[in-house]
């Protein structure tokens, strides 16, 4: 592995391994802000329509199941 790696720095450059970022970037950025976006929608509909009482007033531990049961439904698109 590492002779692969060396041989592919000395011939194509260091710039080699970078050359995918952006695109990566390009795909990733706005794939997680429309996870992030849908996860947070999620949550505020379960305060709202589920949990029959106000955020504030919930336990922690309350508060923890409601995050995971948001993170289920709303990241679950994968």
């Amino acid at each position: 592995m590492y002779y692969l790696e060396m041989s592919t720095s000395f011939s194509a450059g260091v710039v080699r391994f970078y050359k995918g970022i952006v695109p990566l970037w390009a795909r990733q950025i706005p794939y997680t802000m429309m996870k992030f976006a849908c996860f947070e929608r999620t949550l505020e509909a379960l305060y709202k329509y589920v949990v029959p009482k106000p955020r504030s007033q919930c336990s922690k531990p309350e508060q923890l199941v409601v995050t995971f049961i948001a993170g289920y439904i709303g990241m679950s698109s994968d």
